[in-house]
């Protein structure tokens, strides 16, 4: 990635399959060993591949489609113990990992800032030190609900061979993958949209670009995905073409300066947390910011993990 230096890429481990169907809806801390089992009876499991979008036929409708919507807690929001759990299945030495980032950690340490809407918003960004594999997780904590029939899942599943009026696909692909960021070795655990035909995730998304900001670029980051496809749209409704854009081509719409500013405040937040004395095993700690300083803050109403000999049992 030569036009983004601080990220050094070690590879690509794979992406696997999540299937929440089945499971109850629980808190992370009562996950136990047997509820993850089940939501990875089958972790290879193929990602849908974009279509090219010569094979597509346009000017399309969306659909306005009955709701259906899922909360965003366990089971249909897997946690990290999962990415843990797939990586060290598929070689990665925990022991030998610094951090674990989710798909939006980036932009948040990036622009030392937590994007919220409105005082009374909830998003929180968790920190906490996993016990055994003693890697630290950075982890966005919102409960909310997502609805399968918005406009922006009809886009992915049209792209990628399926109808707007289709009934969603509610697995999930997570994409895993090891970067160094100076000294620091950083496990990516990013849920892929699609791939393309040699395998590598892709980003898809629906809505107005002068809106991504630096976030998509970071989730493409995160993911792995080399490709952004998005929506061409005319009005409020109608799906007029498909755009593609490359990650070099959504780093580069940033100047070289402001990505020597991120990447700065990247390594030190990282190098902040790691020699912190208030990020430990017993429980997560709250991530904030002021004036573009961070604040580490006690949290006892959130949960990143499951007891402590549930992860054992996964990761020993």
């Amino acid at each position: 990635m030569e036009s983004f230096g601080i990220f050094e890429e070690q590879g690509r481990i794979g992406i696997f399959c999540w299937d929440p169907e089945g499971i109850d809806q629980k808190e992370h801390c009562e996950v136990t060993t047997e509820d993850i089992l089940r939501g990875l009876k089958n972790p290879t499991a193929s990602l849908s591949k974009i279509v090219s979008p010569e094979s597509l036929h346009f000017p399309k409708r969306f659909c306005n489609l009955p709701p259906q919507k899922c909360t965003n807690m366990f089971p249909h929001e897997m946690g990290y113990i999962v990415p843990l759990h797939m990586a060290k299945k598929m070689g990665v030495d925990l022991q030998k990992v610094d951090f674990v980032l989710g798909g939006s950690s980036l932009n948040v340490l990036a622009l030392r800032e937590i994007e919220r809407q409105g005082s009374d918003d909830p998003t929180k960004y968790l920190v906490q030190k996993c016990p055994v594999a003693d890697v630290i997780l950075i982890v966005k904590s919102k409960v909310y609900e997502t609805n399968y029939s918005d406009f922006g899942f009809q886009f992915e599943r049209f792209v990628t061979g399926g109808r707007m009026e289709d009934k969603h696909d509610v697995r999930l692909f997570e994409s895993l993958q090891l970067m160094k960021i100076g000294d620091f070795t950083v496990l990516f655990s990013a849920e892929a949209d699609a791939v393309d035909d040699a395998g590598c995730p892709v980003e898809i998304k629906s809505g107005n670009p002068k809106w991504f900001g630096s976030k998509v670029m970071f989730q493409m980051i995160s993911s792995g995905s080399k490709t952004l496809v998005m929506a061409n749209k005319t009005g409020k409704d109608t799906l007029a073409g498909v755009s593609k854009l490359s990650q070099e081509q959504m780093i580069n719409t940033h100047s070289a300066s402001v990505r020597a500013r991120w990447g700065e405040n990247i390594l030190g937040a990282l190098t902040e947390l790691k020699h912190s004395e208030l990020v430990g095993t017993d429980g997560p700690v709250e991530m904030d910011f002021s004036q573009g300083g961070m604040l580490l803050k006690p949290c006892s109403d959130r949960h990143l993990l499951p007891t402590r000999k549930v992860v054992e049992e996964l990761l020993t």
